[in-house]
């Protein structure tokens, strides 16, 4: 990753207490590493997630117009299975090859990977889209008969997720929302360049 991208995923959920192994302790603690400099995340704002959907396939066109990168080295990463459909849905619309990533190995294909925050932990590509980060779909609402505490937690995982999907590009990572970022977000948002 560059420095650019782990200061936005650790702004993001840098505070966050993770358990490795019993030994608990706040992920903005850990040594990261980082030793080259990059173009900062970005942050894009829309009306609708229609309008999402139509910036994540415009990115896509631009960023593959350029001869460092491939359609194999892209890949969208959102929260829920149902979102995946989505985004697949629009890529197929708009002409663009995707797969799932519970289907991918790791090795190259012409396809843009697209899944879930949870799927996409372990992989590396060019470039990772994140949209439906907006502050009514992301953490996912409370749900009626949903405990606090089970919120609670759930919450918690969502934002572990988030903060791998964040880290899972090399080069150039793009958020969208639709309406306001999350609240997860606000204190980030000076580690985006916003569109």
């Amino acid at each position: 990753n560059t420095r650019q991208i782990i200061a936005a995923a650790m702004a993001v959920a840098g505070d966050q207490v993770v358990d490795d192994l019993g030994d608990e302790q706040r992920r903005g603690d850990a040594e990261t590493g980082v030793g080259r400099d990059g173009l900062k995340p970005m942050l894009k704002c829309c009306d609708s997630h229609t309008d999402e959907l139509s910036f994540v396939v415009a990115e896509i066109h631009q960023l593959v117009s350029i001869d460092t990168i491939g359609i194999g080295d892209l890949a969208v990463a959102v929260a829920s299975n149902d979102q995946a459909k989505k985004v697949r849905d629009a890529l197929s619309a708009a002409g663009i090859q995707s797969q799932a990533l519970d289907t991918y190995d790791g090795r190259p294909t012409d396809a843009v990977k697209v899944g879930t925050h949870h799927r996409i932990k372990g992989l590396e590509f060019k470039v990772v889209l994140l949209p439906f980060l907006g502050a009514g779909d992301f953490p996912r609402p409370q749900v009626p008969g949903q405990g606090d505490v089970e919120y609670a937690e759930a919450t918690e995982l969502a934002m572990s997720c988030l903060f791998v999907a964040m880290t899972r590009p090399r080069d150039g990572l793009f958020l969208t929302c639709t309406g306001d970022p999350s609240a997860v977000l606000e204190p980030a948002l000076a580690s985006f360049e916003l569109l």
